[in-house]
């Protein structure tokens, strides 16, 4: 996993004004600032985007520089991917930059909307503007203890696997693919589970990553939430989508990630939604056919002590003729425990744990006395 790269300044430029932004670069290096670009920062064989949307999410300020050519495709995903970071940090200085060549009546209503309702940094004459860029930089990099023991933070920070998530979604998407992109970065979450839950992407219900943060956000208890991290996103998201939660439930992926969230989920949530009663799932009382209990390795024990039985049942009746069972005696296995505690599972898992491996398969006769308790002949009068 790419982990997110820190740097005062990341220039996003269009491959075409890039003589332009160079100088530029030069010009903030002489500043005494570190800055992002990708021909000078990223190494040979490393995956760009990767490396991009890494060092986007852990960037002090981010430059959107603006040339004749105007933005590339690559620029507006990275516009979307720093908006969403603004979303969740709004002291993120994140701004337009004119280059040289931009005509004069360049209206602000030919940027994106995340640039266009922000001051933009001008310079189209030469780069002297860029020390009022310097200073406002300054600033937000200066502690305010008294204003933060003043006015504390009332939204919980983003980790920065979740910031990197953020940043690979471009434009409106699923609640789905904002969940794929964190596992991507963490596959380990769920106890790997994940990696055998196949999403649905073509929900209609889509946003930008910084409409889902801010919709996850305003189902948390503040005063409960530490930091908004990974695990914490898709059981938010699962709660705000309903297909999602449905598929994410498969295979006990959804429980396992609640199971790995150290406080309460009661204590860190502010209301959960409720559901209206039409739409509760129905829970039938059919076995369970994907071993989420552990019941099948139970079943493989059980299968060996039967077959070492069996076994020792077909020697004995080798060696002492028995006219009356010359096949050996049978034996009794009994399961006792009370409904719903899964023992159908159980002898389901055991009569495929029998059939796997043995050369002659067993012959299994289901009879559930439950079901047919009501099953009998009327004789005639």
């Amino acid at each position: 996993m790419a982990q997110p790269s820190e740097s005062d300044v990341y220039l996003s430029y269009n491959n075409a004004d890039r003589k332009v932004v160079e100088e530029l670069e030069q010009q903030l290096i002489s500043s005494g600032l570190t800055v992002w670009r990708d021909e000078t920062s990223i190494a040979v064989g490393t995956e760009w985007e990767r490396a991009s949307a890494a060092a986007l999410a852990g960037a002090r300020s981010v430059l959107i520089c603006v040339g004749p050519s105007g933005l590339g495709r690559g620029q507006l995903r990275e516009v979307d991917a720093a908006a969403a970071r603004s979303a969740v940090d709004p002291d993120l200085p994140f701004a337009a930059a004119l280059l040289p060549g931009v005509p004069g009546d360049f209206p602000a209503s030919a940027l994106p909307v995340q640039l266009a309702e922000r001051q933009w940094l001008d310079l189209r004459r030469d780069f002297t503007a860029v020390s009022s860029f310097l200073s406002s930089l300054a600033l937000t990099q200066q502690p305010v203890p008294t204003q933060k023991a003043v006015e504390p933070r009332d939204d919980p920070p983003v980790t920065p696997s979740v910031q990197s998530a953020a940043a690979q979604l471009t434009g409106e998407v699923t609640a789905a693919a904002f969940v794929m992109a964190l596992l991507s970065l963490h596959p380990e979450y769920g106890e790997r589970r994940g990696e055998k839950v196949d999403l649905e992407l073509r929900s209609p219900e889509r946003a930008t990553a910084a409409s889902w943060l801010a919709r996850v956000r305003a189902l948390l208890n503040r005063d409960a939430v530490k930091e908004l991290h990974g695990r914490l996103v898709i059981v938010s998201l699962a709660r705000l989508d309903d297909t999602l939660r449905e598929q994410l439930e498969l295979g006990g992926f959804l429980a396992s990630v609640e199971r790995e969230i150290r406080e309460p989920l009661a204590d860190l949530f502010a209301a959960a939604p409720t559901r209206p009663e039409e739409t509760v799932p129905t829970h039938t009382d059919n076995p369970a056919t994907i071993d989420e209990l552990n019941r099948e390795g139970f079943a493989r024990i059980v299968a060996r002590r039967i077959r070492d039985t069996r076994a020792s049942e077909l020697a004995a009746a080798d060696a002492i003729v028995d006219a009356e069972f010359p096949f050996g005696r049978s034996f009794l296995v009994h399961v006792h425990g009370p409904w719903g505690i899964g023992k159908t599972s159980l002898l389901n898992f055991l009569r495929n744990a029998l059939h796997e491996r043995d050369p002659e398969p067993w012959v299994v006769v289901t009879f559930n006395a439950w079901q047919h308790q009501r099953s009998h002949r009327h004789g005639g009068g």
